[in-house]
């Protein structure tokens, strides 16, 4: 049996490779002829030709993200999380050659038009629950913002070491470069923090149409006060709101090159922040606002209390959904100046691979 299987992870780093190595020595033991593209930061190693994918009689799909499904039509597809093909590939090959897995057809679709970009990927992604995709949409935006987070905080950390004031001007402690670092890292990198969360979650719903009306629906976050709650919302609703466009309004072939560059920019752009801004901006604000007031105002026992519950959440499912549903909820308090939580996260991360080096 000829197998081709695609692995992918939300963030590209760890799962991917895994499930990867861990697919090829179990192709080697069973005598299986497994071909493996990976998906992930680095450019794959391997890209399947169009004989591999001729030649293959099932297509592996072990992915918690998206995958382009067009070169795989009329292709019996098997889709499971990338986790399983990490924790258990043996099992999961011998799962696909007894038959236990019931594969998919990928029917054939027209070829969607640079103005309806994210119609073949719903349709590829068909047998994933609801759950389950806005939990791919949520992490693939999380993911976005992440160098963001990593390359601002570090830059606020190195103009902390010339003096925790040394970055006010009039300070005793001034220092024009420790305001430059700060600049970069808070000013800048920090402040595209909500802009790209949203776009990165709009993105993944409706494709590079998303792109113009999530950044803008971040932004709105930013003035109208939610904060990172506001900007998971508009996220999804410019999200949606493309997708509906893209899908129901059809132009003449004559104006059809009008579609992706006017009419969905400016009906979704103008929609998402119509919403943000009569609808959704203020509760989220007042709602952000208690979460805030709540987080601050803990002593030191109840704060131990929910130190210990955020830990025990990002250490005991490293790598997992509970874990990455943690520490976005502990990055966004962060931009809303609450600190204490994603300090606990990063605390409890570093305790088992430290306790694992150190056993």
């Amino acid at each position: 049996m000829n197998i081709i299987a695609i692995t992918a992870c939300p963030t590209g780093v760890a799962h991917t490779y895994l499930a990867e190595s861990n697919l090829k020595k179990a192709a080697k033991k069973l005598g299986l002829n497994v071909l493996v593209e990976t998906q992930g930061a680095i450019e794959s190693e391997y890209i399947f030709s169009d004989d591999d994918i001729h030649r293959a009689d099932v297509v592996l799909i072990a992915a918690d993200k998206k995958v382009e499904m067009a070169r795989f039509q009329h292709k019996n597809v098997i889709e499971v999380p990338v986790t399983r093909a990490a924790k258990d590939a043996e099992g999961l090959l011998n799962a696909i050659v007894n038959g236990e897995l019931a594969p998919r057809l990928v029917d054939a679709a027209p070829q969607a038009s640079a103005s309806e970009p994210a119609n073949s990927a719903r349709e590829a992604s068909g047998s994933r629950s609801w759950i389950s995709e806005i939990y791919v949409h949520l992490i693939t935006g999380v993911n976005l913002m992440i160098p963001f987070v990593v390359a601002g905080g570090i830059l606020i950390a190195l103009s902390f070491s010339f003096g925790i004031t040394a970055a006010t001007p009039g300070d005793a402690n001034f220092s024009p470069i420790a305001k430059m670092l700060s600049d970069i890292g808070g000013g800048s990198a920090f402040a595209l923090m909500l802009p790209i969360l949203a776009l990165g979650i709009s993105q993944s719903v409706s494709g590079k149409a998303g792109i113009v009306a999530g950044a803008v629906g971040g932004m709105m976050a930013i003035h109208t006060g939610s904060g990172f709650l506001g900007a998971l919302i508009a996220g999804f609703l410019a999200g949606y709101i493309t997708l509906l466009i893209n899908n129901h309004i059809h132009l003449p072939k004559a104006v059809a090159g009008l579609k992706p560059i006017l009419i969905v920019p400016l009906l979704s752009v103008l929609l998402t922040g119509a919403l943000m801004a009569l609808l959704i901006g203020e509760p989220i604000k007042m709602l952000l606002g208690w979460l805030t007031d709540f987080l601050s105002s803990l002593g030191n026992t109840n704060a131990a209390i929910l130190g210990l519950l955020f830990g025990m959440m990002v250490a005991f499912d490293m790598g997992g959904p509970l874990n990455k549903t943690v520490c976005m909820f502990a990055i966004g308090l962060m931009s809303s100046g609450v600190y204490g939580p994603i300090a606990a996260c990063m605390a409890a991360g570093m305790v088992p691979p430290l306790g694992i080096a150190l056993a």
